[in-house]
């Protein structure tokens, strides 16, 4: 294990056995995590067992991870001819050494990987990923959960395990104090909302917590439930087909009551310097008035016996996204595919890799997934029944009148241009106030040519 200066690499066995689960990585080299996974890699022969790598983000979560490390364990006693070492890695990082690793024909059997174009598309046109259509059962899944996964030549490059859907968190006391009332709707409308995002500004409180360094995307979470209110489901959906064109009239004025939003300063002024965890953690400690994320953001708080932190625990809610007058999409939300595993087409032993990952999406494990992250799993009929945690049953009720889904999301509709514009033009420069709303369509649809 390497000590030096530049490499801290921190790793511990779980309770489950025989998993191993990184603490903290700091790295600046690269290469040096690839040397040093890549010195484990098993060389065995068959009649000594099987031993697959498999690297995955969500370490620092620890319901998920929890729930990945317990699941091994038991996959590893039903099949005690198989050893999964398991590595969590930070994503970005994750994505950085598989670019380099894959192109060789090397990397781990199995790794985590976002549904997205711009994540595993050019991964699909190289062949590094193992086609799944004909090796898993997929009527047991949610058949838009997969639908970001499956490609123009039909075949299906992963397996969804993470359904979730954004909602706006909100801090009661912060509410009560400013005289706010949340309506029985659970639903405040677009107006009511602006004039939220005033009264906290006024009172030198940051109304909505986001950190964008590292996540382009991240204060987009907001707008795209925005979005989804104005436009409507068929809209949106009409991007992917280029039936819908970003300077439609509803997809306008969505942008331009973002841009109200924004010049009320509904964002912490130096958002884009915040790494992702840093504007979380404003709103978990207080210093923000609401903060918006997918239902993961339970995951991402929680400590591993599923308890909030103690500031936050009495005081957090989580309601739907405005009304808006004369919107087509006020009975929609957003559902989207979140984490996936890939298997590698050069793994050698792809048959238990795929034994895995048809184990790990089982209905009892769906189940298990629901309590412990208390979110939607790709796998399973309703979930609604398991959320155990008030600020989402809350949610839940907020949504009862919802009778439209955007699935697989918003994310998985746009092309690679598309979702580099998505994330570089309106996540950063128009979020930032750096261009105005006529650029930024102009810019989108530039990307959509």
């Amino acid at each position: 294990m390497c000590h030096c200066q530049r490499c801290l690499l921190h790793m511990r066995k779980s309770l489950s056995g025989g998993v191993m689960r990184t603490l903290t990585i700091e790295v600046n080299v690269i290469f040096l995590i690839s040397t040093i996974f890549l010195g484990s890699w098993s060389t065995v022969l068959a009649d000594e067992g099987v031993t697959l790598e498999m690297w995955s983000h969500w370490g620092n979560e620890a319901m998920k991870a929890q729930f990945i490390e317990e699941t091994i364990a038991a996959f590893e006693q039903q099949h005690p001819n198989v050893t999964i070492t398991l590595r969590w890695i930070p994503k970005n990082l994750l994505y950085q050494t598989l670019q380099k690793l894959l192109p060789k024909g090397l990397g781990p059997d199995i790794f985590y990987g976002d549904p997205y174009p711009v994540h595993i598309g050019k991964w699909v046109a190289q062949g590094y990923l193992l086609n799944l259509r004909d090796k898993l059962d997929w009527s047991r899944f949610a058949s838009d959960s997969y639908c970001p996964l499956r490609y123009s030549d039909g075949n299906i490059y992963g397996v969804p395990v993470e359904l979730a859907e954004y909602a706006i968190y909100y801090n009661k006391d912060l509410f009560t104090d400013a005289g706010i009332i949340m309506p029985s709707s659970g639903k405040f409308t677009d107006q009511e909302f602006l004039d939220i995002v005033k009264t906290f500004r006024a009172q030198d409180i940051i109304p909505v917590a986001v950190g964008n360094q590292d996540r382009g995307v991240a204060s987009n979470m907001l707008f795209q439930g925005l979005l989804l209110r104005f436009a409507g489901v068929e809209k949106l959906m009409g991007l992917r087909s280029g039936k819908t064109a970003w300077n439609d009239d509803d997809i306008v004025a969505a942008f331009t009551y973002m841009k109200r939003l924004l010049d009320a300063k509904i964002f912490p002024d130096n958002m884009n310097l915040l790494k992702y965890h840093e504007g979380r953690q404003l709103f978990v400690e207080g210093k923000a008035a609401m903060y918006v994320e997918g239902t993961w953001f339970f995951g991402k708080i929680a400590d591993e016996h599923g308890a909030l932190p103690a500031y936050l625990a009495h005081r957090l809610g989580a309601m739907d996204f405005p009304v808006v007058s004369k919107g087509k999409g006020n009975s929609a939300i957003e559902r989207m595919t979140g984490g996936c595993y890939l298997i590698r087409s050069s793994s050698r032993h792809p048959q238990e890799a795929v034994r895995f990952l048809d184990f790990l999406t089982s209905s009892e494990n769906s189940l298990r997934w629901v309590r412990y992250t208390q979110s939607p799993f790709a796998v399973g009929g309703k979930f609604q029944e398991h959320i155990a945690q008030p600020f989402l049953q809350e949610l839940l009720r907020s949504r009862e009148d919802i009778t439209e889904l955007l699935s697989p999301g918003i994310g998985s509709l746009l092309t690679q241009q598309e979702f580099q514009s998505w994330t570089r033009d309106v996540g950063i420069a128009f979020m930032g106030g750096g261009i105005s709303v006529e650029e930024t369509i102009r810019r989108l649809q530039r990307a959509q040519k």
